[in-house]
């Protein structure tokens, strides 16, 4: 009898552990990127909506670099998204008002992600200027875009000078630029 009692002991144990290990991986797992990408593309555009005026609803996955990309759940603090989006802080509405702005993603508990406010716009500065092209690239600290700036001719509606900027956060949470390279002009 005491030998059958611990058998089945042993084998309930067993089996319980065999179900924690299998939760365990799928709890690991984390969700598709098409599913992170939807879920990053939510949370600014409500934060957008929140901080500025005229917030650009028309996000995609191109506005997204994965700075730190989420690779498993376990350590989903780790993963870090930077989003490009545009809009009018504070609702300014003067001309020039409406620009390039930076919101950093990260993932919180379960599976949600949040802006970070301490290292998105407005709370810091990312230098970007008003019209971004494209995030080129990304790594844990630094980003690159290909950026329109002013020269002394261009009007308020088209800046002509194209550039690849690369900035990079520092350990305060703000952003520096650390290099400027011309880009040959635009074929329209």
């Amino acid at each position: 009898m005491k030998i059958r009692k611990i058998c089945s002991l042993l084998a309930f144990s067993i089996c319980g552990f065999a179900l924690s290990s299998h939760a365990q991986g799928d709890i690991e797992k984390p969700p598709s990127v098409a599913e992170q990408t939807k879920k990053i593309i939510e949370v600014v555009n409500l934060y957008a909506r929140a901080i500025a005026c005229d917030a650009d609803d028309g996000l995609s996955g191109k506005n997204i670099a994965a700075m730190t990309p989420l690779t498993n759940m376990l350590e989903r603090d780790e993963a870090k998204f930077a989003v490009l989006w545009n809009g009018d802080l504070g609702c300014q509405g003067g001309s020039g008002t409406s620009g390039a702005r930076l919101a950093i993603v990260g993932v919180g508990a379960g599976d949600t992600f949040y802006v970070n406010p301490y290292e998105s716009e407005p709370a810091v500065d990312a230098g970007l200027p008003r019209y971004v092209e494209r995030i080129v690239g990304a790594t844990k600290d630094t980003l690159v875009f290909d950026v329109r700036d002013y020269s002394d001719r261009d009007a308020n509606c088209c800046p002509s000078l194209r550039q690849r900027i690369t900035i990079r956060q520092l350990p305060n949470g703000k952003w520096q630029r650390v290099s400027t390279k011309k880009l040959p002009p635009a074929k329209d």
